[in-house]
């Protein structure tokens, strides 16, 4: 089975991580996506608890969309390299690859390993609205025929801080999760 993993902080997850996963898997560029919350971020991005993240994006999982917790298992901080060289062991049946938003091109030199993540695994790079598909490096394989995403989770957070309406941005479900948990100091 062909298996993409989709990292990032979730905080939260919003429309456009779901219609990255969707997308991919109609295109049958994979049989299932997984979310992989990051645990502790490579460059100290500060973030809402792991179980608040964790539990926003098990509400937006269904057969071919879940939810992989390897990195909030583990400690130390999470490198993507790590975490697919751990998956594919764990789950020699499985072909692991990584999808990436094209807003990660330009930073994608200060991965941890980030070489040997291109040589050994493939690395999906999905259309951001308003970021270029450039740089790419050998092994990275763009999506050009995919919607572009333009929502991100700083515009989520930002929209609740300010009292706006984030329905079009995010699921109903995450939404009612982040105001029942006053999350991003909520002013519904």
């Amino acid at each position: 089975m062909k298996v993409a993993l989709f990292g990032g902080a979730f905080d939260p997850p919003h429309l456009g991580h779901q219609r990255v996963a969707e997308e991919m898997i109609k295109h049958r560029v994979a049989d299932e996506v997984r979310f992989v919350p990051v645990k502790n971020h490579a460059f100290d991005k500060k973030m809402s608890s792991a179980e608040h993240r964790l539990a926003m994006c098990g509400l937006i999982t269904n057969g071919q969309i879940r939810v992989e917790t390897y990195e909030l298992d583990n400690t130390g901080v999470s490198y993507s390299h790590k975490t697919l060289r751990a998956l594919s062991a764990a789950e020699p049946e499985n072909e692991f690859f990584w999808v990436i938003g094209s807003d990660n091109l330009a930073s994608f030199h200060k991965w941890g390993d980030y070489q040997k993540l291109l040589t050994e695994f493939r690395i999906y790079v999905y259309p951001r609205q308003k970021y270029s598909m450039e740089p790419l490096r050998k092994g990275m394989v763009v999506l050009s025929d995919m919607p572009e995403v333009a929502v991100s989770s700083t515009l989520v957070r930002e929209k609740i801080k300010t009292g706006e309406s984030v329905i079009k941005l995010a699921d109903e479900k995450i939404v009612k999760y982040i105001k029942e948990n006053g999350l991003y100091h909520a002013k519904f």
